[in-house]
């Protein structure tokens, strides 16, 4: 076959065992996926090979065989950054024996996936060399029937499917997620488009996923809870994005067990019916798991935390002082709060800051935290350069407690207030 078409979509190459290379590539308006035997002509076009991977069998894959009409991406090609193409979801249990996939995975359009067994056919727990997966149940946009496709890193693998107009039931989504268990040497995972109101029963499970480094789930909107187990030692970051139902969050260790004890970032941000993250100590002595208002489990501790509308968070039971980025937004009903950064907030709702326990601490951000009346910044804060106050709408007096001697933010560089009307002195 003549290749033509070419522009800088036209990267993909596979080669079988018996050194049969196939191209495969796009029309100029990625309407269309061409495949067919590589030629010299191609390589007068690009002068270079810069993806090849050689496939198991001496025969190429059948999804390389279905009708181009039928097929956009396989699984199995590494792809360049904004190359994208489509496969047909019934043809998702083909990924079954490609567990010599490499690096980062991506499946696009998962909300039209209908076979559950097809999805466990897939097998991704069998492939030990993948460290990043991205499941997404959002669908390819269409614009006059061609597909527009997200970009992918150069270092990943993009997958996506297509099982016609109809969309599943949200509960067929919980059963598809549950099938598409990673292996345990995965240490990014991003689930988002997601509906189901449960996630599955191997996700964010130390004993299940103990290499996570980390985690982002993004627009669940449907999901009311979700459950850490065990310490997930190598978590790094942690984004919890737009999880519009979500009211609670439960951490379950054993006694003893470090919670997070890696964690760097952490985010929570527009979840307005979160109300608590609770702890659950189980003893492994008694079998007895009772819940714990305040423990402080970070032995290296997040840097940057932010809270951003989460307008019903009564607590969160944690311990951070080596916290360097506090931005809290939309945080209307804490009552009480066991982090150093922000030590108390008290029942008549009033903050007390201690720069004894933030000693690290560069820039604090409060806004549109309404029952506020009160703020104490008790110490002098030595590296704080940012305070940002806004919308304390009920916010009446700011009071700086000092020992003799100290001087009160010596470092600061920017101080703003502003939308406070009731603020007296």
């Amino acid at each position: 076959m003549q290749p033509h078409g070419f522009d800088r979509r036209d990267r993909t190459i596979f080669k079988d065992d018996d050194g049969v290379a196939y191209l495969v590539f796009s029309s100029e308006d990625n309407s269309e996926l061409h495949i067919g035997p590589l030629t010299d002509d191609y390589l007068d076009v690009t002068h270079i090979m810069s993806r090849i991977l050689v496939g198991k069998h001496r025969e190429a894959p059948a999804i390389f065989k279905i009708h181009p009409s039928q097929v956009n991406v396989t699984a199995m090609i590494r792809m360049i950054a904004d190359s994208g193409f489509e496969l047909h979801g019934e043809h998702i249990k083909e990924l079954h024996g490609l567990n010599q996939l490499i690096g980062g995975f991506t499946i696009w359009g998962l909300r039209r996936v209908r076979d559950r067994m097809g999805s466990k056919e897939a097998n991704l727990k069998d492939k030990p060399h993948l460290r990043s997966l991205k499941l997404t149940w959002w669908p390819s946009d269409w614009n006059n029937g061609v597909i527009i496709t997200p970009s992918v890193a150069p270092d990943e693998v993009a997958l996506w499917v297509l099982y016609g107009n109809n969309e599943v039931a949200p509960i067929e989504e919980e059963n598809v997620l549950e099938q598409l268990q990673p292996h345990q040497n995965i240490k990014k995972l991003i689930i988002e488009g997601y509906r189901g109101m449960k996630f599955a029963s191997w996700m964010i499970n130390s004993s299940l996923l103990p290499n996570l480094v980390k985690v982002d789930l993004v627009n669940c909107a449907s999901c009311k809870s979700l459950d850490f187990s065990g310490p997930l030692p190598f978590l790094q970051v942690l984004r919890l994005f737009r999880l519009e139902s979500l009211k609670n969050i439960i951490s379950r260790l054993r006694k003893g067990e470090p919670f997070f004890p890696s964690l760097q970032h952490l985010e929570l941000m527009h979840m307005p019916n979160l109300e608590n993250w609770s702890l659950v100590i189980d003893d492994v002595n008694d079998g007895v798991a009772e819940p714990q208002e305040s423990l402080s489990l970070f032995p290296l501790l997040p840097k940057q935390w932010s809270i951003i509308n989460c307008p019903k968070l009564e607590s969160i039971p944690w311990g951070m002082p080596a916290v360097e980025e506090l931005k809290l937004n939309a945080f209307w009903m804490i009552k009480s709060l066991s982090l150093p950064n922000v030590q108390e907030l008290k029942p008549d709702a009033s903050w007390m800051i201690k720069s004894s326990l933030l000693p690290n601490l560069v820039k604090v951000e409060l806004k549109d935290c309404l029952r506020c009346e009160c703020l104490e910044l008790l110490g002098p804060f030595p590296f704080l350069q940012v305070l940002l106050l806004d919308k304390l709408e009920n916010l009446k007096n700011i009071i700086s407690k000092l020992r003799k001697g100290e001087g009160f933010l010596p470092s600061l560089k920017h101080l703003q207030l502003m939308d406070m009307p009731n603020l007296e002195n």
